[in-house]
C-alpha cells in the first residue's frame, strides 16, 4: 500500500495542462526523465515512470544521498552522540597527518556539513586509508568560510557517524526514520573500509524519495510524532554558506545548507543528485516534486519546474477538466524512454539465427559484462558461448556461462521489451542497421544511463561494441572494449 493518496491535479489547485506542459517542455529540450512524483498537501497529483523504469526498481541517487547523510547527523546531534562543534582532529586522532595545520586543527563537523571544511577543491581520495588522505589534503581556507563541493567530505560525515555510534548511515537511519515512515531498507555502496558512501551511494525508488522529502517538508514530524526536531530543519534548509564563486548557474550559486541547495524561487530548497535526481520543496504551497532522470542539462529540468509550477498553484481546488485529465492519465501511463525505431532484415535474421559463437579472449561476468551493465565481481560467470535467435517480435540473445544460461530479450517492435536479468529489471529494443549490423538499446532500471550495443557479423565471427547513452561518453560506467566471438 502506498502512503500517498492519488488525486487529480485540479483537486489540489493545479491544472492537468500544467503537468502536460512540463512533460512537453522536457521532451522539446531533450531531457531524459525516468520518473517523477508530484505531491501537494500529502497527495500525489501526478506520477509516471518511463519504461523500462518502474515503481519497484531502486534508482541510483548520486548526491541526493547527501541529504540522507545530513539527516543522520541531525539524529546523532539530537541524541547527543555528535556535536556540530566537535573537531575532526579529536574524532580521528589515529588518522591525522604528521603535521596538523592551523586550519585543520579548527575544522568542525559543522564545517564539513556545509562543505566549508577549508579545501579549495575536493580531495580525490580512495583506498582503506582514505580518511587520512582526506585529512592530509591542504586546508587552504579558514574553516566555515569557503564552499567547495566535496562528496568525500560527506563520506567523512558517515565516518564520523560510524565512529560515534558504531553504525553505518543507512543502518542508523533504519530504526529512527526509514522503518517509521515506510521507506524500508535503503542500499548504499561503501568505501574501501566499509563506511557508507553518503556522498552519493544510495539507491531509492521514486516513492522512497517522496516519503523522505515529505518527512523533510514536515520538518521532522511524521503522523503525530516528532522524529527529528524541527530546529534541525530550520538550519538544514536555510543558507549556511555562500556558493557564488563555485558555479555560474543560478540554482548552484544561491547558497548551501546542511547538504541541501537553495533555489531560484524564494523559499524553495532541494536535495540534488547528478543527472537530475531531485527532491524539490515548495513550502509556501505545501508542494514538492521528486524526479529521477539522466540529463547533463539538469538545470533545464529545474527551470522547467520553476516556469511551469512556481506561482501556478491556487489555494482552492480548480474545476475538474475531464478532457485534459484523460489525456494526462494516458500520457502518464504510457511514457517510455525514446526507443530505437526497429527495422528488420529478414535474410540476415535467418542467416545468423542460432549460430553459436565463443569468445576469442577469456570473458567473465555473464550477459551483463557484454552489455556494460552490473557485474558481480565475486562470481566468475565465465562466458562459454553466445547465440541470437529471432523469434516473432523478439531477438533472444542467449549467453551460456559456467553457471548457466542468461537471456537478453530484445524487442523488434520499436518499444522496449521488459525482462529480468539477475534480479534486475532491464528493457531492450533493437534494429538492423544493415544486413550485417544489428544494434540494440538497453537500460537497467537501477542505472541512470543506458547502453547502445552494436553487433557486427561476418562469415567467421562477430564483434560486439558498447557505448554509453551519456553524452559525455560513459561517465561512471565500466568501459567495455570491443568483444570478438568466433563462429563455432
Amino acid at each position: 500500500m502506498s502512503y500517498f493518496e492519488r488525486v487529480t491535479p485540479e483537486s489540489v489547485g493545479i491544472s492537468s495542462n500544467k503537468v502536460l506542459e512540463f512533460l512537453e517542455r522536457c521532451k522539446k529540450k531533450g531531457l531524459q526523465l525516468h520518473s517523477f512524483m508530484f505531491v501537494r498537501d500529502g497527495k500525489v497529483f501526478a506520477e509516471t515512470w518511463f519504461r523500462p523504469y518502474n515503481k519497484e526498481s531502486k534508482h541510483s541517487m548520486f548526491s541526493f544521498t547527501k541529504s540522507l547523510t545530513s539527516t543522520a547527523i541531525g539524529f546523532a546531534v539530537q541524541e547527543g552522540k555528535v556535536d556540530l562543534s566537535d573537531k575532526l582532529v579529536d574524532i580521528f586522532p589515529e588518522h591525522l597527518p604528521d603535521e596538523v595545520s592551523e586550519n585543520l586543527a579548527k575544522v568542525t563537523v559543522r564545517d564539513v556539513l556545509i562543505m566549508g571544511g577549508g579545501h579549495t577543491r575536493e580531495p580525490g581520495v580512495h583506498g582503506e586509508d582514505w580518511i587520512k588522505k582526506w585529512l592530509s589534503f591542504p586546508f587552504e581556507h579558514e574553516p566555515g568560510t569557503y564552499f567547495a563541493y566535496n562528496s568525500s567530505g560527506t563520506n567523512m560525515l558517515c565516518a564520523i557517524l560510524k565512529k560515534k555510534t558504531g553504525e553505518n548511515m543507512t543502518d542508523y537511519l533504519y530504526e529512527r526514520l526509514f522503518k517509521k515512515i515506510g521507506m524500508g531498507k535503503v542500499p548504499c555502496s561503501q568505501t574501501a573500509d566499509g563506511i557508507d558512501a553518503g556522498g552519493g551511494g544510495s539507491k531509492l525508488t521514486t516513492e522512497q524519495m517522496a516519503l523522505f522529502i515529505q518527512f523533510v517538508m514536515n520538518k521532522g514530524k511524521w503522523e503525530n510524532e516528532q522524529l527529528l526536531n524541527s530546529e534541525w530543519f530550520d538550519a538544514a534548509l536555510s543558507k549556511q554558506i555562500d556558493t557564488k564563486h563555485s558555479n555560474s548557474i543560478p540554482d548552484w550559486y544561491l547558497g548551501y545548507g546542511y547538504q541541501f541547495w537553495m533555489c531560484q524561487p524564494e523559499g524553495v530548497v532541494r536535495a540534488d543528485g547528478a543527472f537530475g535526481q531531485f527532491g524539490i520543496m515548495y513550502p509556501d504551497k505545501n508542494a514538492f516534486f521528486v524526479i529521477q532522470g539522466s540529463s547533463t542539462n539538469n538545470f533545464e529540468v529545474l527551470q522547467a519546474v520553476w516556469d511551469t509550477f512556481i506561482g501556478a498553484f491556487k489555494d482552492e481546488p480548480l474545476p475538474e477538466d475531464k478532457e485534459a485529465n484523460i489525456i494526462l492519465n494516458y500520457v502518464l501511463k504510457n511514457n517510455e524512454i525514446l526507443p530505437l525505431q526497429s527495422k528488420r532484415v529478414y535474410n540476415s535474421m535467418k542467416k545468423y539465427a542460432k549460430l553459436r559463437y565463443a569468445p576469442v579472449d577469456e570473458l567473465k561476468g555473464g550477459a551483463e559484462a557484454i552489455i556494460g551493465g552490473y557485474t558481480d565481481e565475486a562470481e566468475d560467470k565465465s562466458i562459454k558461448e553466445i547465440k541470437l535467435d529471432f523469434i516473432g517480435n523478439e531477438c533472444i540473445f542467449s549467453v551460456n556461462t559456467c553457471c548457466g544460461q542468461e537471456k537478453i530479450k530484445i524487442s523488434l517492435e520499436s518499444h522496449f521489451n521488459i525482462f529480468d536479468l539477475n534480479g534486475r529489471t532491464y528493457g531492450a529494443v533493437g534494429s538492423w542497421e544493415s544486413d550485417s549490423e544489428f544494434t540494440f538499446l538497453i537500460y537497467c532500471a537501477e542505472a541512470p544511463n543506458g547502453n547502445q550495443v552494436t553487433i557486427k557479423f561476418n562469415d567467421t565471427c562477430l564483434t560486439i561494441s558498447t557505448k554509453s547513452t551519456y553524452p559525455e561518453g560513459g561517465w561512471h560506467r565500466r568501459e567495455v572494449k570491443d568483444l570478438v566471438f568466433n563462429l563455432i
